[in-house]
């Protein structure tokens, strides 16, 4: 997405936030539980965390890669 062509770009980034917050949420919350269960909710949650960065890293960068 180019700012400087799109004059629609603050709904996309907000767009975009909501759907990097739900993620993460989703993510942590259900690291949270599977870690609960072998007794480390907060270690879970924290790769919950992490992987839902690494996530959306891997996102962005494919659609940098695409637009060249």
């Amino acid at each position: 997405m180019t700012l400087g062509h799109d004059h629609d770009w603050p709904t996309r980034l907000f767009g975009a936030l909501i759907w990097f917050a739900m993620t993460l949420a989703l993510s942590v919350e259900v690291c949270a539980l599977i870690g609960w269960a072998f007794g480390h909710a907060g270690r879970g949650a924290a790769i919950g965390g992490l992987l839902n960065g690494l996530f959306w890293l891997w996102v962005l960068w494919d659609s940098a890669e695409n637009r060249r």
